[in-house]
């Protein structure tokens, strides 16, 4: 049903400047955390130094996901090509002519393809 004048599906409207997502998870990660061994880095450090981590032992979802933040994800080819199409034959049969004509006797100027 469409929306009347003045009303919306979102009466909060979009969230205020450093209470979206992003601000959020990048707050965050910008807390200082202790690592076990008592240095103190960042929680985007820690979660980097993981990453690593399982890469490291063979995990191909961390080696995929530092691949696509280092060099970026591979591009894919797209094949666009556009198949041109034969124009529709038409075929007019007068009314008339078809007045004592049983429809297996009309030309059938269909093409195959």
């Amino acid at each position: 049903m469409p929306l009347g004048k003045g009303q919306t599906n979102n009466p909060n409207g979009r969230p205020p400047k450093g209470q979206d997502w992003s601000s959020v998870l990048k707050r965050i990660g910008e807390e200082h955390v202790e690592a076990t061994n008592g240095t103190s880095l960042t929680r985007k450090e820690a979660i980097a130094r993981i990453l690593y981590q399982e890469a490291g032992r063979g995990q191909s979802w961390a080696i995929n996901a530092i691949m696509d933040r280092m060099d970026g994800k591979p591009r894919q080819a797209i094949d666009q090509t556009v198949q041109e199409l034969a124009p529709p034959t038409i075929t007019i049969v007068p009314i008339e002519s078809q007045a004592n004509t049983s429809p297996d006797q009309i030309p059938d100027n269909s093409e195959e393809g």
